[in-house]
């Protein structure tokens, strides 16, 4: 069938299905209960099996409206309300922690909504059938109407999937008509709806039916945020495949970690096998980890902790470390504190750069090391200061294996430590030839890692599979069942973190840890196709010119739920002798809220020369059925690079509601010849 076709007729079958439930749902609602979480358990099963979270945008409502409508009908209970109320209250508290004031405000304001739907119910539960009906009815309505312009027209499309208002108040204009309809046409049959004696009598088999149905729903939901299949799609990583990682024939070994904990939690087994084999091992910690105010509570008994109480953890977990360091071979003189900023590194990395600029601690209220144990007491908080204390420590060092941080670790201090680390030895290799270490990175931040969940020491340590099938060149280091039980002591060592985080910290305990590579790429010159179609992008010789990087989609909620957010993939080529076109690959098309960012870094002679540029959005001409592609591309001469000998390309995704990126992708060095 031509795909166009397909739009039409499944988008024509939902907007009748979802108009029959908003004028007549109240004569059907359990098959329409039924019918519409099949509804969605497919479309989840689709999204698996077409690898494409576009699709999100249109049956996420339809999911929200269910769930939604399923607490509005069986929630009648007023106490249940307010329990419910009370729970999310101090769920809605947990964000002014963890993230901006605009968010924290965003979930308050998403959660006081459902409360306040749920008491609505209750209040007016004699509607109640009415509400559900209409609401989902009207949600697979515009679902359908949103597939039918994602099979014919791009800009139809947009304009009903951006969230405006005048959708929003279509939406509710809709659900408020079918109520009001559906109530006439209940009063015209002169019937009293006894809604809440219909719910009692349901038998125990539709109840079982509909646990199974909405368990399907969810089970595909989940799928869907890891996008690609486990049983259709991704390859499964094999430990045996993977090569052997030996410490045998290494004289000195560099860990860089970003807070003390991250070098036990990553490669204990490396320091501890190093160590036992004679080689020099020194452990470089960016931060003290001074930041963890649950932590920071749990320690000095203090709910508004001080900047002295921060402070006072930094001193504390840096003691730790070198208890925990002890334990696996290495002795204090060989523990390095930088003392830099918990939660500063990517600040650092981009906005922060100059000492001229210095970024300040909201923990210890501080822009340089408060700490007596700090490898440069003269070091401010900025981007220039970490580059040249870890470019000494290397410089001094000269190791010949390096451990650092993964580009892909959610954790934003620990993809910023991998930026200042990669760039650091890049610049020294370059600079010294006969410096060629050997370098892995370690992985310890991710929603689906280390899987699977829970302690087992005897259980294999496995990369994510969205980030092995992208890149699949890994090391394992195989531990014998006492150095598995020697990490194990290691990390209880961390007493500060253990009772907070040992749910994270007991699934490293594995026989095996694992660690990946990183390669530095030339530059491809453009020999034909258009800037901002990388599609088109062809070498001298007629071959495409790939990805410099890319980036697992849809694999964390966020980047499922906002699609124009969620980066695949970064081009870098040159276009003209001293032109060069950098693109930004996103999941789904242009949305008037997020903006994507190129951020790039020349290291030249003359020094570093920062470049952030807002690229221009763009997508492909060639548009198949939810196989489109959607860039944003800016273009930038060398010279205002500085004419660089490397430039390391970065990118990062947000909206206007917070500061904080909702997507970036791991930073890549070019070389330029």
């Amino acid at each position: 069938m031509d795909e166009n076709l397909f739009a039409i007729v499944l988008g024509s079958i939902l907007i009748l299905w979802g108009l029959a439930n908003v004028l007549f749902g109240y004569r059907f609602y359990r098959i329409s209960l039924l019918v519409s979480i099949g509804i969605l358990a497919a479309g989840y099963s689709f999204i698996l099996l077409r690898e494409s979270p576009n699709i999100v945008q249109i049956l996420v409502p339809g999911l929200v409206a269910l769930l939604f409508g399923l607490a509005a009908y069986y929630l009648r209970s007023l106490i249940l309300i307010l329990a419910g109320g009370i729970i999310m209250a101090i769920v809605a508290a947990t964000p002014a922690v963890l993230f901006s004031l605009s968010e924290t405000l965003a979930w308050i304001l998403i959660i006081s909504g459902f409360i306040a739907g749920c008491g609505l119910a209750y209040f007016f539960r004699d509607f109640a059938i009415y509400l559900v009906t209409a609401m989902w009815g009207t949600s697979f309505a515009f679902s359908g109407l949103t597939i039918i312009f994602l099979g014919t027209t791009f800009s139809a499309f947009q304009a009903l999937g951006s969230g405006t208002w005048l959708v929003l108040s279509a939406w509710i204009l809709l659900v408020a008509g079918g109520i009001f309809w559906q109530r006439r046409g209940q009063a015209a049959l002169d019937i009293e709806p006894d809604q809440i004696g219909k719910a009692n009598q349901l038998r125990i088999w539709q109840a079982a039916l509909v646990s199974l149905a909405l368990g399907l729903g969810v089970a595909g939901f989940l799928g869907m945020m890891r996008i690609y299949s486990p049983f259709a799609t991704l390859t499964p990583p094999d430990i045996n495949d993977f090569e052997p990682l030996s410490v045998d024939g290494y004289e000195r070994l560099l860990v860089l970690a970003p807070h003390n904990d991250d070098e036990a939690l990553g490669a204990a087994g490396l320091i501890m096998q190093a160590a036992a084999q004679g080689a020099e091992v020194k452990v470089v910690f960016l931060t003290n980890g001074d930041g963890f105010t649950f932590s920071t509570i749990q320690e000095f008994d203090n709910i508004f902790p001080s900047a002295e109480d921060y402070i006072g953890l930094g001193a504390l977990r840096q003691q730790e470390s070198i208890n925990v360091l002890g334990l696996l071979g290495v002795p204090e003189e060989n523990i390095i504190f930088l003392g830099y900023p918990d939660a500063g590194a990517p600040a650092m990395w981009t906005e922060h750069w100059s000492a001229d600029n210095p970024y300040q601690s909201e923990f210890t209220q501080s822009s340089r090391s408060p700490y007596e144990d700090t490898f440069n007491p003269d070091s401010v908080y900025a981007g220039e200061d970490v580059l040249g204390d870890l470019r000494d420590i290397i410089d001094e060092f000269q190791p010949d294996i390096v451990a650092y941080p993964h580009g892909n670790d959610v954790h934003a201090d620990h993809w910023g430590f991998y930026a200042f680390s990669r760039l650091a030895l890049e610049i020294e290799q370059y600079l010294n030839p006969a410096f060629t270490p050997d370098t892995f990175v370690y992985l310890v931040h991710r929603p689906d890692y280390p899987s699977p969940e829970g302690y087992d020491p005897t259980e294999k340590l496995l990369p994510p599979a969205p980030i092995f099938n992208i890149y699949p060149d890994w090391y394992r280091l195989d531990m014998t069942p006492d150095q598995v039980a020697l990490k194990e002591t290691a990390l209880e060592a961390y007493e500060s973190q253990v009772d907070l985080l040992w749910a994270l910290i007991s699934k490293f305990i594995r026989k095996n840890e694992v660690f990946s590579t990183n390669i530095t790429l030339p530059i491809q010159d453009i020999a034909q196709g258009e800037e901002i179609n990388p599609d088109t992008w062809r070498d001298a010789q007629g071959q495409i010119i790939p990805p410099i990087q890319l980036d697992p989609s849809a694999d964390i909620l966020e980047r499922a739920l906002i699609p124009s957010a969620d980066i695949k993939s970064l081009y870098l080529a040159r276009s003209a002798p001293d032109k060069v076109v950098g693109c930004i690959e996103t999941v789904s098309g242009a949305d008037p809220t997020v903006f994507n960012i190129l951020h790039l870094k020349g290291i030249g002679f003359g020094g570093i020369v920062d470049h952030v540029q807002d690229a221009e959005p763009s997508y492909t001409t060639d548009l198949d059925f939810l196989d489109r592609k959607y860039y944003a591309c800016s273009t930038f001469s060398l010279a205002e690079m500085g004419d660089p000998v490397f430039i390391f390309a970065g990118a990062e995704s947000k909206d206007f509601s917070s500061d904080q990126p909702l997507d970036h992708i791991a930073w890549q060095m070019v070389e330029i010849p």
